[in-house]
């Protein structure tokens, strides 16, 4: 909960610092006469401007601080990991899914989907790869096997990318 109260503040103080400057930018240009009618001026002007822009702004903030959370996850899962060095047919491959939420709070949510490559002689995985997606207020990122290591809005192609991890896979371990 504190990381989450944290993590508003530090996104409130980066949306009202460039706000600020620019209304006072923009009342030194303004020439008003007289001290009192400037203020009122100043303090009109940021209601005005301050309520129909807040709620995009902090959807936008709240969205690019979702993408910014998801990079060291996707740091972490994007690689798939591959567990056999041995070459195994495809036909005697099995690809499994299952979905769960990685993580979810009060600001995001993070899902993944989990693909492990079975041998079906022996019931072993042989290879794990993840797709992770975050939600943080309507916008959704996405990082993983299928959409790469970077976090993006679109999820990538999930057919291509995942016939590509079944031939990794039925290949083997890479050797170093």
């Amino acid at each position: 909960m504190s990381d989450d109260l944290a993590l508003a503040a530090i996104v409130l103080l980066i949306a009202a610092m460039p706000a600020s400057l620019a209304f006072l930018i923009l009342a030194d240009v303004v020439k008003l006469e007289g001290p009192g009618r400037k203020r009122r001026w100043i303090r009109i002007a940021l209601w005005v401007a301050a309520v129909p822009l807040s709620v995009p702004l902090f959807y936008s903030l709240w969205a690019a601080a979702g993408a910014a959370h998801l990079e060291p996850l996707c740091q972490a899962y994007a690689t798939p990991e591959f567990r056999r060095e041995t070459s195994t047919p495809p036909e005697l491959l099995q690809l499994q899914t299952a979905r769960v939420i990685h993580h979810s709070n009060l600001w995001f949510e993070v899902s993944m989907d989990r693909y492990q490559v079975v041998d079906r002689r022996y019931g072993t995985t042989i290879a794990v790869a993840d797709e992770l997606w975050l939600d943080a207020g309507r916008s959704r990122y996405y990082c993983g096997v299928i959409s790469g290591p970077l976090p993006i809005s679109t999820r990538g192609d999930a057919t291509v990318e995942l016939a590509r991890f079944l031939r990794r896979a039925a290949q083997g371990k890479p050797r170093a």
